[in-house]
């Protein structure tokens, strides 16, 4: 009996040591590595997903610039839906999907889906007369054309886009200043070389060349804000921004 009693007081002397300490240090180790798997994962996922994509625009012979818009476009809608990339900030951005003006130059209001139409349709529905140039560059035709409408119902904003047989594309962004929207540009200083230049001899404005040889020109024409991007020369994308009237 005696040994009994004394090997229970041993027993209820010993301390057991409390494993919380340890487990909480290991969780996050846990978690680290479930999710480099996880990335692991979809990482391969995206690039199956993207190199599919770039071998059936080859096999149906789009253009070399079009094949990278939709291979930019659809790795970047893959990104936001498996790799959960926080959208991206269009105040930040050097130029955003047409129109280039969107909810912080609308008061906030928001612009609703494109509307694709015909140039006749865009006359008529658009709340302030079209802006098309008097000429068109050689080789370059009007391809694409939608509208969007702001939360009132008033279209004013439209996107143009000229293509030629290459696959260049040239796009031409309207959007109508309100006394609700206020005035920002969509250039941003040290993404190119900035020049301040005049459209047509009657509007400031200002040209951005990037070193790939892109052009984006932006100015006012009265109560429209233009923006004109594209593979164009400096002097042939001023002279085509001053062919723009009403």
């Amino acid at each position: 009996m005696e040994n009994e009693k004394l090997l229970h007081d041993l027993q209820q002397d010993i301390e057991v040591p409390d494993s919380a300490p340890s487990w909480n240090a290991l969780q996050p180790k846990l978690e680290r590595r479930k999710r480099r798997k996880k990335l692991m994962r979809r990482t391969k996922i995206v690039t199956g997903l993207v190199c599919a994509s770039l071998v059936v625009s080859i096999m149906i012979g789009d253009g070399a610039q079009r094949t990278y818009a939709h291979i930019s476009n659809f790795f970047n809608d893959v990104i936001q839906v498996f790799l959960r990339k926080p959208a991206d900030n269009p105040e930040s951005a050097l130029t955003v999907p047409p129109p280039a003006f969107e909810e912080s130059h609308s008061g906030g209001a928001g612009l609703a889906k494109p509307e694709k139409v015909t140039l006749e349709e865009a006359r008529q529905k658009l709340a302030f007369p079209l802006l098309l140039p008097s000429y068109v560059p050689e080789q370059l035709e009007l391809s694409d054309i939608r509208i969007f409408k702001d939360a009132d119902g008033l279209f004013r904003a439209v996107y143009l886009e000229y293509a030629n047989a290459a696959g260049a594309l040239v796009k031409v962004n309207q959007r109508l200043i309100t006394d609700n929207s206020p005035i920002m540009t969509e250039i941003q200083d040290g993404t190119g070389t900035i020049k301040d230049v005049m459209i047509g001899e009657q509007y400031p404005g200002i040209l951005l060349e990037l070193s790939d040889g892109t052009i984006f020109i932006e100015w006012i024409a009265s109560d429209v804000k233009m923006l004109l991007s594209g593979p164009l020369i400096g002097t042939e994308a001023l002279q085509w921004a001053g062919a723009f009237q009403p």
